[in-house]
């Protein structure tokens, strides 16, 4: 069995396309541009903006369960 998928594996790199593939693909993002801005640029502010979201996210779900461990148990809020 594993000498089939060798074989399959090395046809399919033995192709042209398919080595030059991943070069015209970087070749093609590295190009891209959004509103003026180089994507690859965006990349690292986007994962940033989507960090700062999910600890947010995270902080809310615990602030909320933590609030209604605090109904659960009789405390009573001052606010």
């Amino acid at each position: 069995m594993e000498k089939v998928e060798q074989a399959v594996e090395g046809a399919v790199m033995s192709s042209g396309f398919a080595k030059s593939a991943p070069v015209a693909v970087g070749g093609a993002v590295s190009g891209l541009t959004f509103f003026g801005v180089p994507v690859p640029d965006l990349v690292p502010v986007l994962t940033c903006v989507y960090l700062a979201v999910m600890i947010m996210h995270t902080a809310w779900k615990w602030w909320v369960e933590w609030r209604t461990n605090r109904k659960k148990e009789g405390v009573e809020d001052d606010a």
